[in-house]
């Protein structure tokens, strides 16, 4: 795989893991444990390819660089999407009325 290649795999993989953890925290804290799950499983998996291509070339800086950027990267994006899911997937569950009377204070 040609150098800039992989810094890219790197990368974007990172991005990818840290989004899915995003993600799987929101599920949990919603109580949806299989999706939470489901986004661990393929969340453990990219990390452990991120994180093999980064050990297999300890060596080169950039590639930790690109590691560590798509870590951060990853959790701006992470944080963003979570603003931008509809409002539902993050409050508690609450009944209908409950819902009417916050809504009806705000």
């Amino acid at each position: 795989m040609p150098l800039i290649l992989g810094y890219l795999f790197i990368f974007f993989a990172r991005v990818i893991d840290m989004v899915m953890a995003s993600l799987r925290v929101l599920m949990l804290m919603r109580g949806r444990y299989l999706a939470a799950a489901i986004y661990g499983f393929f969340e453990s998996a990219i990390f452990i390819l991120a994180v093999s291509k980064v050990i297999g070339s300890m060596d080169d800086p950039l590639s930790v660089f690109f590691y560590a950027f798509g870590f951060a990267a990853g959790n701006y994006v992470g944080g963003m999407l979570k603003k931008k899911l509809p409002w539902v997937l993050l409050v508690p569950r609450l009944s209908r009325s409950q819902l009417m009377r916050r809504w009806k204070r705000s």
